[in-house]
């Protein structure tokens, strides 16, 4: 049975313990946090009380972890980068498993900028090779399709390579679109290898950019995508990406978190 959850994009005024709160309140299952720092409600060196802290509370209410937003370090042709981009992943590893996460989300790097995507993908799941198999815990690991980096085609290749149960992509259709991904190759192939989504719409305008919007309002059809995955019986989490720390103009998460359980509820699970 999906479970859902948000980012905490969406609460950046919100220290963690007020955002497991948030979700709480407002019907959520879950929270995303973020390990970052800038406005991160975790850093890569908090000290295990803080960690443990943040674990109790979200225990106590009953509000699970679904995956860290990580922003690890990611290869490229400079010597030593793979192994800093393993040390750096195992680490964030070492955080979600202190906190009880189920899983880390990771950044996959400018794959266009090496020597071509092919071998960035192949030096990337050796990587995640290494991770996994030194890594005695069943904490998983997703990659977001995300612009400037992995299309959802290229997240399979990745995950198809790595050929490790514990690794598979956190499915984005924002980015889809915004990639111009072939959306019925994207939908066909969503459930097979998507550990999690992520829920983000936008809509184009005239000139040609594109404008975060609450979701049902703009041009990403997340029903579809939700269909696709699996609908109400997939496993893993649906996650609201409300980017509002990004995007100051967008409506406060008082406005954003009631209207996605609601759309969720009327629209999504229709």
């Amino acid at each position: 049975m999906a479970r859902i959850s948000f980012t905490t994009m969406g609460t950046p005024a919100k220290d963690g313990f007020e955002a497991i709160a948030a979700a709480k309140e407002y019907g959520y299952e879950g929270v995303d946090l973020r390990v970052h720092h800038v406005k991160g409600e975790i850093q890569v060196d908090s000290s295990d009380e803080h960690i443990a802290d943040l674990r109790k509370c979200a225990e106590d209410n009953n509000i699970g972890l679904p995956s860290l937003l990580c922003y690890n370090k990611t290869g490229s042709t400079e010597e030593g980068a793979w192994d800093a981009m393993y040390d750096d992943i195992c680490h964030h590893m070492e955080i979600g498993q202190k906190i009880g996460a189920e899983g880390i989300r990771i950044f996959g790097g400018p794959l266009m900028d090496y020597t071509t995507p092919e071998a960035y993908i192949e030096e990337m799941a050796k990587v995640l090779q290494r991770v996994i198999d030194n890594d005695g815990s069943d904490t998983r690991i997703v990659l977001q399709n995300h612009g400037g980096s992995y299309t959802f085609a290229q997240g399979i290749e990745l995950t198809k390579l790595t050929d490790r149960p514990r690794f598979g992509m956190c499915f984005s259709p924002d980015h889809c679109k915004l990639m111009k991904e072939d959306w019925d190759y994207a939908l066909a192939n969503a459930k097979q290898y998507s550990l999690q989504m992520y829920c983000s719409d936008v809509k184009w305008n005239d000139d040609g950019s594109h404008t975060g919007i609450l979701p049902g309002e703009g041009d990403v059809d997340l029903a579809a995508a939700f269909q696709a995955i699996g609908g109400a019986d997939f496993p893993g989490w649906v996650s609201f990406k409300w980017e509002k720390i990004w995007q100051d103009h967008l409506p406060e998460p008082e406005v954003a978190l009631p209207h996605f359980i609601k759309y969720y509820n009327e629209r999504m699970l229709a």
